[in-house]
């Protein structure tokens, strides 16, 4: 069996102890030392999705179970079509004016960034510049719209030639992964997915019920006790 006093060993056991808590209507499953190392690498792969860092399917398909594999596959297939569904080719008309957005949001931010290191004069001058490239961006859109209404659909909010020339104010194309973006529409992250089928994954190397599975959301605790060192806080039988 691994080393009780090994820091992954006991975060690991303290996964355990959380998805009990949590899951009070499932049988808890005795782990054999088998199951210990099945976790640790879940965990570990978890961690890497989390990071940001790129796992590959075949990877994932290592570390889960057929069906769990192909739960996933799934999922990310139905997230293909309902992108294809909801967002589909861009017209032209929205591409130009998101490039007319681009270099607004461009002298914006740069202008935001010597504000905040105090360097007022070139803050001032990109600020300037910044508002007119939104207003000319309005103005091209106001343009667009009159040639071809339907394009509405795809900005995030109703038009108004009147809006606040700001990165938060001007419409965006719902398509769009800002964060001024105002759609109720999204798309999920692959990694995500990911996310979601190891830990689930295990989840079900715990318990003997399948449908008992909380949100990703639930493990953000657990990820914090993985980065600290100090997790012999916890009783671990």
């Amino acid at each position: 069996m691994p080393d009780p006093n090994d820091k992954l060993f006991a975060n690991i056991l303290f996964t355990n102890m959380f998805f009990q808590l949590r899951a009070k209507s499932s049988e808890r499953r005795a782990l054999t030392e088998k199951d210990h190392k099945r976790i640790a690498k879940l965990v570990k792969l978890q961690q890497s999705l989390i990071a940001g860092e790129h796992v590959q399917n075949r990877t994932l398909q290592n570390n889960l179970t057929s069906a769990q594999y192909e739960e996933f596959s799934i999922s990310w297939d139905r997230e293909k079509q309902y992108r294809e569904d909801h967002f589909g080719k861009k017209p032209e008309a929205i591409a130009e004016y998101e490039g007319l957005l681009r270099k607004a949001d461009f002298a914006f931010n740069r202008g935001d960034a010597y504000s905040r290191k105090g360097n007022r004069k070139e803050a001032a001058d990109f600020l300037y510049k910044a508002e007119h490239l939104y207003e000319r961006a309005i103005e091209r859109l106001s343009e667009l719209l009159s040639a071809d209404p339907t394009i509405q659909t795809w900005l995030d909010r109703d038009f108004d030639a009147g809006v606040s020339l700001s990165p938060s104010s001007v419409p965006r194309a719902r398509t769009s992964r800002g964060v001024n973006n105002q759609s109720p529409l999204s798309k999920t992250k692959i990694k995500d997915l990911k996310i979601d089928a190891v830990e689930k994954a295990i989840f079900e190397l715990i318990y003997d019920q399948e449908g008992s599975h909380k949100p990703s959301a639930k493990l953000d605790s657990i990820l914090k006790r993985l980065d600290s060192d100090d997790s012999s806080e916890f009783d671990i039988d």
